[in-house]
């Protein structure tokens, strides 16, 4: 759940951030796909520049994701084995 809020709030700032002036035109599809690919930390090459406000966001996300990955790690773990 918390996953799915994350990608979703992502998507929405990457769609909203390209009708800034120096920021890449992403469609929603385009948004959606780049938040769910960026917060499993998969984004090889980016379509941003690298001081762009878009880019920002997906090291954001990408921490963020790698983080909540972690909780659910320890999760599962603890469960498992108690």
């Amino acid at each position: 759940m918390v996953n799915a809020l994350v990608v979703l709030a992502f998507a929405l700032a990457y769609f909203l951030t390209g009708f800034l002036p120096t920021e890449h035109v992403l469609s929603p599809a385009e948004a959606a796909v780049m938040s769910v690919t960026t917060i499993h930390c998969r984004v090889f090459t980016s379509p941003f520049n690298l001081d762009s406000v878009q880019a920002k966001l997906a090291a954001a996300q990408a921490v963020s994701g790698l983080a909540i990955e972690g909780m659910f790690v320890a999760i599962l773990i603890q469960r498992l084995f108690r």
